[in-house]
Order: structure tokens, then C-alpha cells, then sequence
């Protein structure tokens, strides 16, 4: 932010690569008093908003263990042992220094332009930067989510010294708020299939048919949402049947860049 613009900033993610950059964007926004939004798709979708006022209405009981998935970056961008960016020429088109920003210098490779530069470290924060940000966008507003106790890594598959792994799961604890107990929470990605979970008969579909989506499990029963909070139902799918959803609590979107 430059002194005495004063402009107000919409902008996409990724917002930030590391947690200092983004808390460096938050300070600035508190000191010069103007509106920073980083758009997120998934908080504007009427079913992550349903998926709220299920949860709150206390239709599935208390939650105390969340999943969310996806099928990145197996299906969208290389990561992984395999994966050695390979020296060459600079395109004429690019100015690679610029491109670098504050990364380390290094020789340009088509590697990481333009889309794949999301696997690689220096440049972007894998899977859980490029979709839990949309995935987690509901269990974030739903569960009421403030900063973790603790985070772990308690899987990785396919390791590697260039680029983020194959394949990661992350535990997230988060403490009781308010009137809901502590919670589990788990980000599963590079999935070729969606996680299984007792209760969910073989064949239900869970979260959206891209394998995206997370999972909510009460006490009382269970709730899925897509990637981007759409879909949301009860699980199995026979709860669904007769339900019906609760009180409107939330006001609906006017559509996502309205928001």
C-alpha cells in the first residue's frame, strides 16, 4: 500500500504466500482505514450459507471433526519427486526478473509458467493455498473458526526437494467457541478419490462430482458441501428426504463481486 493513495483493494487470491505477508496486508489495511477484500467465491454460494444455518440450527448435533478434500494438484499441476524444472531460453514476452519479484534468483524454465508456479515453494503454497481457501471457506463460517492450537502434518506422499508433495494430510485442533466443543479438523489433497467415512454408504456422492467438498460430523448426524459450498445436504442421502432446511439466519448474496 503507498502512502496517500487511499484506494480501496478488491483482489484475487492467491492474496499472499506466507503468513507474514498476509498479516503485513492486514496491518496496512487497519492503518490507512480503507476497505481490503480478497474475493472468495465459496462465502457468496447460497449453500455455504445453508450450510451455516444447518449446522447452527443444531440439525447434525455438535461437530466436533471436519473434512475437507481435493483432487489437486494430482489433476491440475505436476508435483512431486518427478518434477525438476528444466533451463531455458527467456521468452521474449516475459520480463523473468520481474516475474521473480523477491523470489531467489534462478534460471527461467517453462516449469513454472505461466499456471504451475502454484506447486513450486518459492512461488505459491500447493493445494492448501490454491483450493482450501474456497473448500475451507465453509467450515471456516460455519464452525466459527479463529486461529488453530496446533497444526500437523500427519501424511505426505511422493516428497520432493523442488515442489510441494504429491499428496498431504493436515491436522488442524481448534478449541471450543462459543457454544461448540473443540474441534478436528483434517484438509486431505492430491486425492484420486474421495476420503471414506463410516455411515456413508458405498456409491453417495460426497461433495461435488470434481472430487472437491468437505465433510461436517455431529453427534447427530452428518452435512457435505462442494468445493465452493454448493450442494450442501445431509449424509447418507436418505436424511434428506424429509428435511427441511432450517429458519433463514443469513442474509443471501447479490452475487460475488456484489458481495
Amino acid at each position: 500500500m503507498v502512502d496517500g493513495a487511499w484506494k480501496h483493494v478488491y483482489c484475487q487470491k492467491p492474496l499472499t504466500r506466507t503468513i507474514w505477508e498476509a498479516r503485513q496486508l492486514q496491518l496496512g489495511a487497519a492503518k490507512y482505514k480503507v476497505a481490503t477484500q480478497m474475493g472468495n467465491q465459496g462465502y457468496s454460494n447460497p449453500g455455504a450459507r445453508e450450510c451455516c444455518e444447518i449446522i447452527w440450527n443444531g440439525d447434525i448435533g455438535s461437530v466436533t471433526e471436519v473434512h475437507a478434500w481435493t483432487d489437486r494438484p494430482r489433476k491440475y499441476w505436476p508435483q512431486g519427486p518427478d518434477v525438476e524444472p528444466k533451463e531455458a531460453p527467456v521468452p521474449s514476452t516475459l520480463d523473468w526478473d520481474a516475474w521473480l519479484g523477491q523470489a531467489p534468483p534462478r534460471a527461467f524454465s517453462p516449469a513454472y509458467v505461466p499456471h504451475n508456479w502454484r506447486g513450486f515453494p518459492d512461488f505459491g503454497c500447493g493445494a492448501i493455498g490454491d483450493m482450501a481457501c474456497h473448500i475451507l471457506g465453509t467450515p471456516n463460517m460455519a464452525m466459527r473458526l479463529t486461529a488453530p492450537t496446533s497444526v500437523e502434518c500427519i501424511k505426505q506422499e511422493g516428497k520432493s526437494k523442488h515442489t510441494f508433495p504429491l499428496q498431504s494430510v493436515i491436522r488442524f485442533d481448534f478449541p471450543a467457541r462459543e457454544n461448540m466443543p473443540a474441534l478436528k479438523l483434517f484438509w486431505h489433497d492430491g486425492r484420486a478419490t474421495v476420503p471414506e467415512f463410516p455411515g456413508i454408504p458405498a456409491g453417495e456422492l460426497l461433495g461435488d462430482k470434481d472430487i472437491n467438498g468437505s465433510l461436517f460430523i455431529g453427534d447427530k448426524g452428518m452435512v457435505t458441501t462442494g468445493c465452493y459450498g454448493e450442494r450442501t445436504r445431509l449424509m447418507p442421502d436418505a436424511k434428506m428426504k424429509d428435511h427441511k432446511l432450517p429458519p433463514q439466519l443469513l442474509t443471501r448474496s447479490p452475487g460475488h463481486y456484489r458481495d
